[in-house]
């Protein structure tokens, strides 16, 4: 849920300050929940929806870079 929340933060953005705020967060908890794997106090599939969570974050934050590099930051629309 956690990466879920920043969602909305991704497409609020509007600086690439933001946008590098929220992939610091996104490594952060990844590497809270790899750590739990490897010990083994996470499932595979809790681990595998992660990545499929993190890979449509970074999805976001790609389009959103691309809609920050488009328009001047005072018209962008989340």
């Amino acid at each position: 849920m956690r990466l879920y929340a920043l969602t909305d933060h991704i497409s609020r953005a509007d600086s690439e300050a933001e946008l590098a705020e929220a992939e610091r967060r996104i490594d952060d908890i990844l590497k809270g929940e790899l750590q739990k794997y490897a010990i083994g106090d996470a499932e595979a599939t809790e681990t595998a929806a992660m990545g499929l969570a993190t890979h449509r974050l970074e999805h976001l934050i790609a389009q959103r870079r691309t809609a920050l590099g488009d328009k001047p930051a005072s018209t962008l629309q989340p």
